[in-house]
């Protein structure tokens, strides 16, 4: 843990790409981090603009009730605001605001994600199977609102109350400790892309992820190569460069990492005591 943690952190790359023509700076992103790390990225933002760059961010946009109720039913997930704050008790972390990052120096922030609507129908497209099954729910709005909608959210809250049950029973001492073990396994899970893949399989969704993950990445290299701008600065999740940079040096093998550098995204606070001392 005292490795994971203090001697070798993970970190989110700043890759600097050039084919000559245009230049991308690309961000990665961890969507749970410290705020320092997200005040970093602000600040390189503001940098880049001042150089003439302008700002391509991740943010999958709203879309249809139903087709949000097939997105939350495909992940059996529901990101709630409650989630996230048990994520912060638990790993000493903040959510990722993209507000945050938009409208530093000017107002050329451009979203270039995807809609839930746009996402669905690629999944479907792609796992036609899925069609006859959802039809069917889709014909009884009852099924559909109860076991596509209220379960997960019924099942997520549940979740999410008891962690922060069983937290507040926890004295300084015993947060200390547990935040310290969690920061440990998230930073470990973050350096090691095979067991973010193999988590990704386990739980039964590489057919949704493989949307969220290899349709979205096409989608930003169209819009990179159709953009009539020069210098562009992304920020997007981790796992999406290695395969945007891929899909970028086959359509043009010019493209190529000039620069690398790095900010720490699940570091320790400052305040934080030596929890072992005593």
């Amino acid at each position: 843990m005292y490795y994971q943690n203090d001697i070798h952190p993970s970190k989110m790359p700043l890759y600097t790409l050039s084919n000559g023509e245009k230049t991308i700076k690309f961000q990665a992103m961890s969507h749970i981090g410290r705020k320092s790390f997200y005040r970093k990225v602000e600040l390189d933002i503001s940098r880049a603009k001042t150089a003439g760059y302008v700002l391509f961010y991740e943010w999958v946009r709203p879309g249809t009730e139903a087709n949000k109720a097939i997105f939350d039913a495909a992940l059996w997930v529901q990101i709630t605001p409650e989630l996230y704050e048990s994520f912060s008790k638990l790993y000493w972390v903040d959510m990722q605001e993209n507000e945050d990052f938009l409208g530093i120096k000017n107002n050329l922030d451009f979203n270039i994600d995807l809609s839930i609507d746009e996402i669905v129908e690629l999944y479907l497209k792609k796992f036609p199977s899925k069609k006859n099954e959802i039809k069917q729910l889709q014909e009884n709005d009852s099924i559909l609102s109860h076991f596509w909608k209220e379960d997960i959210t019924q099942d997520s809250s549940n979740l999410t109350m008891e962690l922060l049950k069983r937290l507040s029973e926890k004295d300084d001492k015993q947060l200390l400790v547990l935040r310290y073990v969690n920061k440990s396994m998230l930073n470990f899970i973050i350096k090691h892309e095979g067991l973010r893949n193999f988590i990704i399989e386990k739980i039964g969704k590489p057919d949704i992820f493989s949307v969220i993950l290899d349709d979205r990445n096409v989608h930003i290299v169209e819009e990179i190569e159709k953009s009539e701008h020069k210098k562009i600065f992304i920020i997007y999740g981790l796992m999406h460069f290695e395969w945007i940079l891929h899909i970028l040096q086959k359509s043009d093998p010019r493209w190529e990492i000039i620069e690398t550098k790095y900010k720490y995204p699940i570091t320790l606070p400052a305040e934080l005591p030596y929890i072992f001392s005593q």
